[in-house]
């Protein structure tokens, strides 16, 4: 006995894991270890202004925040009219996709980011700043939603193909 899943299932919950995203920017992208502490991904400017540490690093929540709410339009486009044409029907998952896996690589970036050049070594470091809830819980999100785009995205491919 074969089980489908409905489509607009696996929609709704990859407009779940891209609200994560979405949200993840007013959570902490830096923790301190020491105290309950932290700077959300609105705030890293403030703790990074100026000096040696005007990394590209420190812009990377709002990166994945302007990535986040693209892909929320377009899967929320996508779900509502589902009987698009059918070049902007197998675009709009691509699309989805290729900026969930940049969102994945970004955030792996920002965790490995050495914030005040301690020379960390496999996330290993005395520095007490590390990546925050922010981080993890973008990567999360933006884990789920290429999941769940990864069978639109192969079914277009094997359109094309025959």
């Amino acid at each position: 006995m074969e089980t489908k899943i409905d489509s607009r299932i696996i929609g709704i919950i990859a407009v779940m894991g891209i609200m994560m995203v979405v949200a993840a920017i007013f959570m902490n992208w830096i923790a301190v270890d020491d105290a309950y502490l932290g700077y959300s991904g609105l705030q890293i400017g403030d703790l990074v202004d100026g000096g040696d540490y005007d990394d590209w690093q420190q812009n990377v929540p709002l990166i994945v925040f302007i990535l986040g709410i693209i892909m929320l339009i377009l899967e929320i486009i996508s779900l509502i009219m589902p009987d698009m044409s059918k070049k902007i029907e197998a675009i709009m998952p691509s699309l989805t996709f290729i900026f969930g896996i940049v969102i994945i690589i970004l955030c792996a970036l920002f965790a490995c980011w050495d914030l005040f050049d301690e020379h960390t070594v496999l996330l290993v470091t005395t520095d007490p700043y590390d990546a925050g809830a922010g981080c993890w819980t973008a990567l999360v999100g933006a884990v789920i939603c290429v999941i769940c785009n990864l069978g639109q995205v192969i079914a277009t491919v094997k359109k094309k193909e025959a």
